[in-house]
């Protein structure tokens, strides 16, 4: 079982940080305070919360506006990666479009048709696109049981009128895609996201 585990987790890892630009540089950023705080956006990211534990935090250009945390969650093989960087002036529609086109192309992952949209920030004035993607058994490199990943985008501008780009990306067994899906919203609710969403 440890085996498999680290096996998934290798795995994940990789669907994870699909679709990064190759061409910036990567920082681990290593013995982050508690709470980390997005440089640029002044989101806070607790070490720990509840069932959560804080993992690998890494910037993306060197002010570390452009950034990830990760999550790993206690008993369920799998993680989860939220994502803050700058909004360039595209379309939140079209930075969702590019981080699905970099699922898709790693070959296994297939879209669910119909599945219901993943609303992370409900009552509040934030742009969403949400889907989720199967991963057969069997067809990654090593045995795999079927994994059920997810991609979640959404836009929204801060108090100075400066415009973030919010993405999680999780991926689990298929197995504990119920219990993945309100993780992921227990986990948005223990981040504070007040400097971007106001209150």
């Amino acid at each position: 079982m440890t085996a498999f585990v680290r096996r998934f987790a290798a795995a994940v890892l990789a669907l994870f940080f699909a679709g990064l630009a190759p061409a910036q540089a990567q920082t681990d950023v290593t013995n982050a305070p508690d709470p980390y705080v997005h440089s640029g956006a002044g989101v806070r990211f607790p070490a720990t919360a509840g069932v959560f534990q804080r993992a690998r935090i890494v910037h993306y250009d060197p002010n570390g506006y452009d950034a990830s945390v990760g999550y790993k969650v206690a008993d369920i093989p799998g993680e989860l990666t939220l994502y803050v960087y700058p909004d360039d002036g595209a379309a939140c529609q079209d930075w969702f479009d590019g981080a699905d086109d970099a699922v898709l192309k790693r070959g296994t992952a297939t879209r669910e048709a119909g599945a219901a949209p993943i609303r992370l920030f409900p009552g509040v004035s934030v742009e969403q696109y949400s889907a989720r993607y199967t991963i057969p058994a069997g067809t990654l490199d090593y045995d795999n049981a079927e994994i059920a990943s997810y991609l979640w985008v959404g836009c929204r501008k801060d108090a100075k009128g400066d415009g973030w780009v919010m993405k999680y990306r999780g991926s689990f067994l298929a197995s504990d895609a119920a219990k993945a899906e309100v993780l992921v919203k227990q986990l948005f609710a223990a981040v504070d996201w007040s400097p971007l969403l106001g209150g």
